[in-house]
């Protein structure tokens, strides 16, 4: 296809007026991709301060059995402590994994309810893919 044909009245219709479209789009929904994008970055904030907090509560925990296995005076000790440590962690992943479902849970929940208000506001602000303007010929 050469470039010339782009230029035919035909092809010129057949290409949306992304102008329009912006305009017909409104407010709105304008205003929900703002909530959205707060949503999503409240949601990575949640995240991070969840896994912060996991990996001081750690690192203290490491730091504190190394500094106990220091101390040891024999293996049995040291093992013992070893031991005590594992559970400790096991224990430790097993309730920050359950956190970080709940923090999914409510991300997951406030995105539905984006999508089903989305879906809820009134049919003549939807964008619609007959409604797009099209450019005309110049």
């Amino acid at each position: 296809m050469a470039m010339d044909e782009f230029r035919k009245p035909e092809m010129a219709r057949a290409v949306p007026d992304f102008g329009g479209l912006l305009a017909q789009a409104g407010s709105d929904t304008a205003r929900r991709f703002c909530e959205q994008g707060q949503s999503v970055a409240k949601a990575f904030t949640e995240w991070s301060a969840e896994l912060n907090q996991f990996l001081s509560h750690r690192i203290v925990r490491n730091t504190e059995t190394l500094s106990r296995m220091t101390k040891c005076a024999n293996f049995q000790d040291a093992f013992a402590i070893q031991g005590s440590w594992m559970q400790d962690a096991v224990e430790d992943y097993l309730k920050e994994f359950s956190r970080l479902i709940e923090v999914n849970g409510s991300v997951l929940s406030r995105a539905q309810e984006t999508v089903v208000q989305a879906a809820a506001q009134p049919e003549t602000s939807r964008l619609s893919a007959a409604r797009v303007p099209m450019k005309t010929p110049s």
